[in-house]
């Protein structure tokens, strides 16, 4: 089944069962360069890649330009969203299911700024314990982005739907998982003639990330799953990432001051 209607069915079965949406707002927030605005979460479950069910309200998204040149909107470190499925004894069983959707909006900030690529990373760390030669556990992570992509002038925009990669976590221990989706050059990966004209940049873009995470454990086994950060970056045009990784190199530089030999 499609991962969107699978989505879908969830949902519905979910309210159906009389249980309610919550949903958390972040704070909009900015680099020199690119406005990250109308950030928030809707998970039916009420668990959220943010603070959600922990109660620390105040932890919030920030905005920063990297090192790599990017413009990121990253979830404060220290926040960090677990779950987890024991079967509780031999012969026993568990499983549990979550999801989330994330929405926010980027626009930039003057006719120069054009939303040349973009990069989403999602990571974490699993947990899966089999307590005996039976038992059996494991945790999954699939996710959906949806990008809607506008145009300097306003008269065109482009829609599409994107299934990440899935993970399939079984083995023993404590592992670290990560799913990325990056794309460096928006306009030659759509394809469409109405972006060809070096005139048209990619001025604002709104997105949907939608993640889903299940655990199931059987037979004195344990499966847990953390997510740890998410990260929403815009890649400017090559050029200015490269004036910029200049800019920091000769500052260091400075700093440094001379060497005496």
């Amino acid at each position: 089944m499609h991962l969107f209607n699978f989505l879908l069915l969830s949902t519905i079965l979910l309210s159906a069962l009389g249980v309610k949406a919550g949903t958390l707002t972040y704070s909009s927030q900015a680099t020199h360069a690119f406005s990250f605005s109308q950030i928030s979460e809707i998970s039916t479950q009420n668990y959220f890649l943010g603070p959600g069910n922990t109660g620390f309200s105040a932890i919030q998204f920030r905005a920063f330009r990297g090192l790599d040149g990017y413009h990121s909107l990253e979830l404060d470190p220290g926040s960090s969203m677990a779950m987890s499925a024991g079967s509780g004894g031999f012969g026993g069983s568990s499983a549990f299911s979550a999801s989330t959707r994330l929405n926010l909006k980027v626009n930039s900030l003057s006719p120069e700024d054009e939303i040349f690529g973009f990069r989403l990373r999602l990571e974490g760390m699993a947990v899966i314990s089999e307590r005996s030669t039976t038992a059996n556990a494991e945790a999954s992570v699939q996710a959906m982005l949806d990008l809607n992509l506008f145009g300097a002038n306003g008269s065109w925009g482009s829609n599409h739907n994107i299934d990440l990669a899935p993970l399939n976590l079984t083995t023993p221990g404590m592992s670290r998982w990560q799913i990325e989706w990056t794309q460096s050059d928006l306009k030659s990966w759509i394809q469409n003639p109405t972006f060809n004209p070096a005139t048209m940049k990619v001025s604002e873009l709104s997105l949907q990330f939608t993640p889903f995470f299940s655990l199931s454990a059987y037979d004195n086994a344990l499966a847990e799953i953390y997510v740890n950060q998410i990260q929403v970056a815009v890649i400017p045009e090559p050029s200015s990432g490269t004036l910029f990784l200049l800019g920091m190199t000769l500052g260091l530089r400075k700093r440094r001051g001379p060497t005496v030999s």
